[in-house]
């Protein structure tokens, strides 16, 4: 972003890289770097200080300094983007040059052994046993044309170069000498106060009760608003009437179509009524095969998702056709912005009055294509209007009935926005937290004529401008995502602190840097500048995304900064005209895209620091002339591959690209398709500072069941964050992967006792999050439990899935009660004979330990176990110790985990659990729930309980029950769950979703 927000980024990570990287720096190197620093440090001080300029002029109130003297440090406006991108250029190749050099050394004293061996403990003695290589003034000061010859490297070939260029950038800011003492006191104060402000923030946001802000998709506009209510009270008996043309919802942008439509949408009479249902995002970039994809791939669970991803669009639209001939179907197109688009996908939809089609769109003429029955989403009137300024603002009626002036402020305000939600929502956005005095100087700012469409671009960008400097950043990055494509927080996260732009110590544990992305999303979301919704059920992963006018702006900014830039393979006149730091790449299956003309996309990809590709690799060939094509974007630090189809004949030039790409921090496959064997093709060994490996690939498809993974990861010493798939093996099996050596990792998941050692866990002391598995082998329970119970003291969340446990031994009892009292337990699945809870077990251990939950986002999951197979006898005793957990949110019941009684009796307790689930319990015929048991109950799934005859009437009473989810039950079943939840919907309990399926 600004130069003011990448400096501090750059110079945390130098001075990370000089007090603990993967080197270790001679004094005499140290002592030439470091004033490089401090030279930084002043120029970040002075950016500071014009971001911020309300507090130089506070100060300069304070002290009665002469507003003259204070113009003098203050950029001129003309010059100001270009002397951003010179300060930033300047700080990424200051960090190149020290990478650069520390990688050269490492190399240098790797080829002095003969083997992988030797090489470590070369290294160990040249750096005193501590694992770092000692390099000296002379390697900084030598040339690295061996290893780069761009630009950017060339200022790598000697440390003067810095200092030369530097002295240009004070030349264009300190116009005169004798002003330098003032103007660094008075920067040295605005540091301060900006640093006070990021420490109030953060303190603010820390302390403060987590609350969930989960918004069901959409924009952030309260979907139980009367004017929400009125209108879909209007759609509704339109959309439950059979017909044979689509349903069209008009309106400009920020007017709320796709909540109104996602309020219909997740309406339980809807859900009833629907056999099946889906949600395609269209928007201006459209693409008819990734439309159609994600329709039949939500509907339809007959292809996996590589087999989709394989269907060029016209068996896309077959396979759809096919698929919901004879069925009830409701299928939502969003945001359609041509008739052309209408006309390619409507043959993939039979023309049959059941099946139901909603449209959505901003543009008239798309609207008058269309014959079927058509509404206008209207403005909000005034008095609604009113309310959701009170509710976005934090506005009380008090507050506005005893002034006046606030009374006229709003009210000009409200003129201002016209009835546009999103409008009121950006405009209440930036007030909030204002002083009423000040609301007057923003409305005279937003004074932009009559057109609504301008003032939402207009309040918008002051939303943009009211955020705090370090997350604007954060903000833009998500610009990089395809329009309507929800993005997994979890994944989000790791590339923020890839990036750098999760402001922390190096030292903070991983708890704390999640913690604090957390936060820094949540106040996205509480300025609406962000919404979430949530994927799976509770436990499942969190996703947000962006409004398509926020995204806009992101995209806008991008460009303006160089920020970050999106290149659209289908569009050939998205080429990139100027350099960015950050790419996404939309690949498109249709189109042949070879190595020469992704490199006439993306001039000067040597700038390139992080490169997103989205989309597949299905008939795209990555070879130029150039050598493989990766290796034009050498200092790229995030790599990511998001779903990618990698396709055998190209898939060795990519891998073997990725090889060259010695300064990659994070690395992610997650999704994406590979066969079995692809990943063998690389070899890890170059990564001096991959900190994050995101191995997370679809083991679904027919080639790639099990992903081998070559035997060299503990190479990597530097990782920090890794990322097993749910199914792989060594390539050396049976040999297991071999971790040990890998002293910095901090999370790992999917870690497999069966596939590697579960002995390397005990060497990993900085060890904080462990989700994995071990299956039968009582050595490996044991080790396992010893890591989470007190072997590891930095451990503080684990989930585990322990199988084949049974406890027929005294040995296994013992290990089981050990298990139950682990204080890091998050998560539990236990596979096995238990038969019987141990005696004189407590489980009060549990409840106050963990205070993130990893995966979800708002959903604090403390403990949540799954008893598979356990065959309990004494499911009363069972159900009594688990009732007594204060904090067990999430319980699963599966596969005969209790049967020695046909009844299932719950007489209290259960008070914080929130979700429920029983599957394939073949003995259970009822369930009886007392009235007081499960008060916050607000997810319930029953699957396969096939002599389970009713439902208790207790459950449907829950307060907080929104979601029923019934899977492969009776007909008869599934008939008295719909009696009972009409029965709730006529008692005004209108939030209860229904959800039949087949398992």
């Amino acid at each position: 972003m600004s130069a003011a927000s990448v400096l501090p980024v750059v110079l945390a990570r130098l001075e990370y890289l000089l007090r603990e990287g993967p080197v270790k720096f001679e004094n005499e190197l140290r002592n030439t770097v470091e004033p490089l620093l401090s030279e930084l440090r002043v120029i970040e001080r002075f950016l500071l200080s014009n971001e911020n300029s309300y507090v130089r002029n506070q100060r300069a109130e304070e002290d009665n300094h002469n507003t003259d003297q204070s113009s003098n440090v203050i950029i001129n406006n003309n010059n100001n983007t270009d002397f951003n991108k010179r300060v930033i250029q300047l700080a990424y190749d200051i960090e190149n040059a020290v990478e650069c050099h520390a990688a050269a050394s490492v190399r240098e004293v790797r080829t002095t052994s003969t083997t992988t061996t030797t090489t470590i403990s070369s290294s160990s003695r040249v750096l005193g046993g501590d694992g770092r290589i000692m390099i000296s003034v002379k390697s900084l000061l030598k040339s690295c044309r061996s290893s780069s010859t761009s630009s950017s490297s060339s200022a790598c070939v000697d440390i003067h170069t810095f200092n030369k260029r530097i002295d240009e950038l004070k030349g264009s800011v300190y116009l005169r000498d004798d002003n330098r003492r003032e103007t660094t006191a008075e920067l040295a104060y605005t540091a301060a106060a900006a640093a006070a402000a990021a420490e109030e923030f953060q303190g603010d946001y820390m302390h403060q009760e987590r609350s969930a802000l989960i918004v069901d998709g959409g924009l952030d506009i309260d979907s139980d608003a009367d004017a929400m209510e009125e209108q879909k009270e209007t759609l509704l008996p339109n959309l439950l009437h059979d017909q044979d043309t689509p349903i069209v919802l008009l309106g400009m942008g920020g007017v709320g179509k796709t909540t109104l439509t996602r309020k219909v949408f997740n309406d339980p009479e809807v859900v009833r009524c629907f056999e099946c249902r889906a949600w395609a995002f269209v928007g201006q970039e459209f693409r008819a095969r990734d439309v159609l994809g994600a329709i039949l791939s939500s509907i339809s669970h007959e292809q996996s998702r590589e087999q989709i991803a394989l269907m060029d669009t016209m068996m896309l639209m077959e396979q759809l056709y096919k698929f919901q001939k004879g069925k009830r179907c409701l299928i939502v197109l969003d945001d359609v912005r041509s008739k052309d688009a209408w006309e390619t996908l409507r043959f993939a939809f039979p023309k049959e009055p059941r099946n139901r089609i909603i449209i959505t769109t901003r543009l008239p003429e798309v609207a008058s294509h269309f014959n079927g029955y058509k509404q206008q989403v209207r403005m909000w009137t005034e008095s609604e209007s009113w309310d959701l300024f009170k509710k976005k603002s934090g506005l009380r009626d008090s507050d506005i009935n005893n002034n006046q002036k606030i009374q006229e402020t709003v009210c000009e305000i409200l003129n201002q926005c016209q009835g546009l939600p999103l409008a009121i929502i950006a405009f209440a956005n930036i007030l909030k937290g204002k002083k009423a005095e000040d609301w007057d100087a923003v409305l005279q700012s937003t004074q932009v004529g009559a057109n609504p469409e301008a003032r939402i671009s207009i309040f918008l960008r002051l939303s943009y401008d009211e955020l705090p400097l370090h997350l604007k950043p954060c903000l833009v990055y998500l610009g990089q995502f395809p329009p309507g494509q929800p993005i997994p927080v979890d994944k989000l996260y790791l590339m923020w602190m890839a990036e750098g732009l999760i402001h922390v110590s190096s030292s903070s544990s991983v708890e704390e840097r999640l913690k604090i992305a957390e936060e820094y999303l949540r106040y996205l979301v509480g300025r609406s500048l962000v919404t979430m919704d949530k994927g799976g059920s509770a436990g499942g992963t969190y996703s947000c995304r962006l409004h398509n006018l926020i995204r806009d702006l992101c995209i806008l900014k991008g460009k303006e900064e160089g920020f970050l830039r999106i290149t659209d393979f289908k569009n050939t006149s998205a080429s990139l005209t100027t350099p960015s730091h950050r790419v996404a790449i939309y690949m498109d299956q249709d189109e042949y895209v070879d190595g020469e003309i992704l490199s006439s996309y993306i001039p000067e990809p040597k700038q390139v620091r992080s490169l997103l590709f989205f989309g597949n690799f299905k008939s795209v060939a990555f070879k130029s002339r150039g050598g493989l094509i990766l290796e034009l974007f050498e200092w790229t630090r995030v790599l990511d591959f998001d779903g990618v189809v990698f396709l055998a004949a190209f898939t060795k030039l990519i891998l073997k690209s990725i090889d060259k790409l010695l300064y990659l921090r994070y690395l992610g496959f997650r999704g994406c398709y590979l066969d079995q064997d692809q990943l063998t093709l690389m070899s890890f060994s170059n990564f001096l500072y991959l900190e994050t490996l995101d191995l997370r690939v679809s083991t679904t498809s027919s080639t790639c069941k099990i992903l081998i993974i070559p035997n060299v990861l503990w190479k990597i010493l530097s990782l920090r964050y890794l990322y097993f798939p749910v199914s792989f093996q060594s390539d050396d099996a049976p040999k297991k992967l071999k971790l040990a050596g890998m002293t910095r990792l901090q999370v790992i998941e999917n870690f497999h006792a069966g596939v590697c050692d579960a002995n390397d866990l005990l060497q990993f002391e900085h060890l904080q999050i462990l989700t994995g598995t071990a299956d039968g082998n009582t050595k490996d329970f044991k080790t396992i439990i010893s890591v989470i119970n007190g072997g590891n003291q930095n451990l503080c969340q684990s989930s585990l899935i322990f199988k084949s446990f049974d406890c027929y031994s005294k040995e296994r009892r013992f290990l089981l009660k050990q298990l139950l009292q682990c204080d890091t337990i998050h998560g539990l699945h236990l596979e096995g004979h238990i038969r019987r809870i141990p005696e004189n077990l407590t489980l009060t251990k549990i409840a106050s330990v963990i205070r993130l939950s990893y995966h979800n986002l708002y959903l604090l999951m403390l403990f949540s176990p799954t008893f598979d197979g356990s065959e309990f006898i004494d499911q009363d005793h069972l159900l009594q110790v688990l009732g007594r957990v204060q904090q067990l949110r999430t319980l699963v019941l599966c596969n005969d985990a209790v049967v020695a009684k046909e009844t299932l009796i719950i007489s209290g307790g259960f008070i914080e659990l929130r979700s429920l689930k029983m599957a394939n319990l073949q003995y259970l015929e009822n369930w009886v729930l007392d009235s007081k048991a499960m008060p916050n109950l607000s997810i319930l799934t029953i699957e396969q309980c096939d002599k389970l005859q009713r439902l208790p009437d207790e459950v449907m009473e829950r307060v907080k029950l929104t979601e029923l989810k019934i899977g492969s039950m009776s007909k008869d079943f599934e008939n008295i769950v719909r009696e009972m939840a009409r029965e709730q919907l006529k008692k005004g309990k209108d939030k209860l979703n229904v959800t039949f399926y087949d398992c």
